[in-house]
């Protein structure tokens, strides 16, 4: 299994984000949130694309 990783940092709040692509062509994106306190969250998508198609994430414009 190989995972090939675009990766952005957002210069407005300092997170990174990266969309990482699977060997089977298909894609799921991850971010680290740093947080003023310095505190770190990671967030992992734990699914291919969503039917939801929510305002605000962006996997379910990859389904």
């Amino acid at each position: 299994m190989s995972i090939q990783a675009e990766v952005y940092q957002s210069k407005k709040d300092g997170s990174i984000k990266a969309l990482l692509s699977l060997s089977d062509n298909l894609k799921i994106e991850t971010v680290l949130l740093r947080h003023h306190n310095g505190r770190n969250t990671v967030c992992l998508s734990s699914q291919v694309g969503c039917p939801m198609d929510c305002s605000f994430c962006a996997t379910g414009k990859m389904f």
